[in-house]
């Protein structure tokens, strides 16, 4: 995927061969050295498995400083790593990659600029092989040789020699060119038919291809002796040629597959022509001799090769074409798992449903997730069996008393397994029944079911802002190899390869959160590029942190399988770029009504009594998106306005015309607990 270092530019591509062996391939060690925190004189050193010793130097452009040693990095699962380095450079053989990862093929960024003299140099060495024997040789050969049979003899070696080293030397630089992009082989491809047609037309013509050549000469041999042979076997030594191509392609896992197949057959159509002509030549040289029953045969027989070498030509088209509808309309095999039919068994018969326990670890923003068989269906959450886990291991106990309960508190249709198999939200409370410190919910449980509190029925809508990163690097999608897209302005609400990063994930999340019941009201693309936003429509209470944290796991699961990390850090790149969010929504019954707009400017003025506690509880690293820019208030100000983005608090248009609605916080960050949040601006709002 789809692309891995956080550098600018790329250092001129060297060619050279380390190896004497075509497409010679050495694996590279793996080492990973980075910092969380590095400027522009600062290296990054990365050397990539099954890449022909690929590796990876990132440093400012005017560096002098050493490569960076220290191999120890710091993992955060949910937040991207920080880069506040100037644009440096980065070389991979001088060249850009892209990895296959989890058995998926994702077409690497094309750099036009890098490798070109390569991509000039080896169709330039292929084709010479192919036209200047014809202007250099063929006249020397004639003249040297007064005999025309030896004359041929000696052509077809010469042009087949010349040729055979041109196409190994082109081979050599295209997988030179290739394997730093993507390494794959013809295993990974799919078929517009069915494996055993195809394979059985490959036979087919390649049979017929050494069968009847051979069968010809055998036929015409006691009217044209060697001649027979002279026209057909540079045909049948190019068979044997392409097989010993082939194997050595397999062998050193070569993405220049494709290459041979189309290269021959195309090359074989001009052997049938270079043979036609030598044949034409002897019918030629019989057009003024005496009819007699030997030239008469004679010419019976050069016919018939003429036949021969038209059949051939047929044979060659046909291998041509089914190999392009073998390769054209292909697709990755490999995204279809293997495993798909075990994946998608039907469990109706055996009356069980699996149930997949969602709660969050010690961090704050870590979900986890284990499944259980039940016995059946199950609709309400206190029908379902508690649960236990190591909390120990999630940082949330100790080792030697390391039990931690799960209390299921909602259930959700699970969209992975389908079926009667359910998503249920847990929060996590101690053996004696005492919440954890870390289990928020509990917390605004107690405050949702103050009687004040229900009456006004709280409504929230959540704004949930995330950003897609690359797996290897945590750079966001669609961002150039160690580089930065151009200036915010395009990329909100846009639509176009180069402007939207990552579609196909939201909108796999949003059909996936609707089939799980989730009240998602919308999604769309934010202003920062590989950034996007989905919107919990308002909800009740607590069932709307329930439906962000399920519809945060869900978005988990999906980029899991895609191979991509989804962020909610704040700010996960420094500069003139936005941060994420977690807008939340509010309003009560009484804001509802006529006359709320004046309960809703009370509210906020109890918002800023309360500003230091309430950004206390925002979310963590939100110092570094709340800075009074990009849409968002300083930090130790509050602020309100009507339309005005960049205040504390929004109040909407509509909601000053109607004199009623909602008022819309802004300060939550991307990774804030909704629980927390939701539950302190009702407990302050209304309590």
């Amino acid at each position: 995927m789809e692309s891995k270092a956080i550098c600018l530019g790329f250092l001129p591509p060297r060619l050279g061969f380390s190896s004497p062996h075509l497409l010679s391939r050495s694996p590279g060690s793996s080492t990973f050295a980075t910092r969380q925190k590095f400027d522009s004189r600062q290296t990054l050193l990365w050397n990539k498995p099954q890449l022909s010793r690929g590796r990876v130097v990132c440093s400012s452009s005017n560096s002098e400083s050493k490569p960076e040693t220290n191999h120890s990095s710091k993992s955060n699962y949910a937040r991207a790593e920080l880069f506040r380095g100037k644009s440096g450079s980065v070389s991979f053989n001088g060249l850009t990659h892209q990895l296959v990862e989890e058995s998926k093929l994702v077409s690497a960024p094309f750099q036009e600029e890098k490798g070109s003299f390569l991509w000039v140099l080896a169709p330039v060495v292929l084709i010479s092989s192919l036209i200047l024997p014809q202007f250099f040789l063929s006249g020397a050969i004639e003249a040297s040789f007064k005999n025309d049979t030896v004359a041929e003899i000696v052509t077809s070696f010469c042009f087949e020699t010349v040729f055979y080293a041109g196409l190994a030397i082109f081979l050599s630089v295209t997988d030179r060119v290739q394997r730093p992009y993507l390494d794959f082989s013809s295993k990974r491809w799919g078929l517009i038919t069915g494996l055993r047609g195809y394979l059985t037309s490959a036979f087919l013509t390649m049979g017929l291809k050494v069968v009847v050549p051979v069968f010809a000469v055998y036929m015409t041999w006691p009217a044209l002796g060697i001649d027979a042979l002279i026209a057909v076997l540079p045909f049948l030594v190019g068979c044997a040629v392409q097989r010993v191509f082939e194997a050595r392609l397999e062998r050193r896992g070569s993405s220049c597959w494709p290459i041979v197949p189309i290269v021959f057959e195309v090359y074989r159509l001009y052997q049938v022509t270079r043979a036609a002509t030598f044949v034409q030549r002897l019918m030629f040289m019989m057009k003024d001799a005496a009819t007699t029953a030997e030239i008469t045969e004679r010419g019976v027989a050069l016919v018939g090769l003429v036949v021969t070498l038209q059949f051939l030509a047929v044979m060659c088209l046909w291998s041509f074409i089914t190999f392009l509808m073998r390769l054209f309309p292909s697709r990755p095999v490999e995204m279809t798992s293997p495993l798909s039919e075990l994946l998608n068994l039907d469990l109706s018969d055996t009356k069980k449903i699996i149930a997949e326990y969602i709660w969050i670890g010690g961090s704050g923003m870590d979900i986890r997730s284990k499944a259980r068989t039940l016995p059946g269906p199950v609709s309400d959450p206190t029908k379902l069996p508690k649960w236990n886990y190591d909390g120990s291991s999630t940082d949330q106990a100790a080792g030697d008393d390391s039990e931690v309960i799960l209390y299921p508190q909602a259930i959700f249709k699970d969209p992975f397994r389908k079926g009667n198999n359910i998503l249920v939200m847990c929060d996590a409370y101690t053996p004696a029944g005492d919440p954890i410190p870390t289990n928020n919910r509990n917390k605004a449980v107690k405050i949702f079911d103050h009687p004040n509190v229900k009456a006004e029925e709280p409504w929230f809508g959540i704004e949930q802002e995330y950003t897609l990163l690359k797996k290897d690097v945590k750079w966001p999608l669609g961002w150039p190899l160690g580089g930065f897209p151009g200036p915010q302005g395009p990329y909100y609400c846009a639509v176009g390869a180069d402007k939207a990063f990552g579609r196909d994930i939201v909108d796999a999340h949003y059909k996936a959160c609707l089939y799980s019941g989730l009240s998602i009201g919308g999604a769309n693309g934010e202003v920062m590029p590989g950034q996007w936003e989905f919107q919990i429509s308002p909800t009740v209470g607590i069932g709307a942190g329930d439906q962000l944290w399920v519809a945060r796991y869900i978005l988990e699961r999906i980029t899991e399988i895609c191979g991509v990390i989804v962020s909610f850090d704040p700010k996960p790149i420094q500069g003139d770029w936005n941060g994420a969010a977690a807008h939340t929504n509010f309003s009560t019954k009484s804001m509802r009504k006529d006359g709320g707009l004046d309960l809703i400017k009370e509210a906020i003025k109890k918002l800023e009594v309360k500003h230091k506690q309430h950004i206390a509880a925002y979310g963590e690293g939100n110092e570094r998106r709340l800075t009074g820019k990009h849409e968002t208030a300083d930090i130790n100000t509050f602020s309100w306005g009507v339309a005005n983005r960049g205040a504390s608090v929004r109040v909407g248009r509509d909601t000053e015309k109607e004199g009623k609605g909602y008022f819309e916080d802004r300060r939550p960050s991307s990774n804030m607990d909704p629980y927390l949040v939701t539950s302190m601006i009702a407990e302050t709002t209304i309590l």
